[in-house]
């Protein structure tokens, strides 16, 4: 097994949606959206939740691909109805998670991406699939913070932008 080495952090210590996992098979990182909604489930942003379901479900399935996501689909279907219904009808309480995970099968390295992760492949070319606002509305809180050194309240600016993404 590969020495592998991860690091994520949000942008205040108390709201970090990212979780990653391996085994020795997977290698899998889910970036958790920000909540938009501020209610929290047991302490845990929807963010959170929805990452860690992700990575737990990546980790022990053999499926790649579409097959992979329809399987995380109904599992996500399932955890909204036993935790947030509310959830099924769209909205601030609808969450969300990006995911890649990069699967070993015999010689192959198959890959699945949903969302705007990007990856390098044994550190060369970088792999992406942004969308213009995903450009945008992190670059509009990167400025935010360099003018006014005001990380803490760099959520808040954007945070208009973020409800319209709902």
């Amino acid at each position: 097994m590969p020495k592998v080495i991860a690091f994520s952090k949000g942008k205040t210590s108390v709201s970090n949606e990212d979780h990653f996992g391996y085994n020795e098979s997977t290698f899998i990182v889910a970036d958790g959206a920000t909540d938009k909604s501020g209610k929290k489930y047991k302490g845990k942003t929807g963010g959170e939740i929805i990452s860690q379901l992700v990575v737990k479900k990546c980790l022990s399935s053999k499926k790649t691909g579409l097959s992979l996501v329809k399987e995380l689909n109904e599992d996500v279907k399932k955890m909204y109805r036993s935790k947030n219904p509310a959830a099924l009808r769209g909205g601030f309480y609808l969450y969300s998670s990006t995911l890649l995970c990069a699967k070993i099968k015999k010689q192959d390295l198959i890959i699945t991406q949903v969302g705007e992760t990007s990856f390098r492949i044994n550190g060369k070319k970088v792999y992406t699939n942004f969308k213009l606002y995903d450009e945008l509305v992190p670059g509009l809180r990167a400025e935010y913070i360099k003018k006014t050194g005001d990380v803490k309240n760099s959520r808040a600016f954007i945070f208009p932008l973020l409800q319209r993404r709902v």
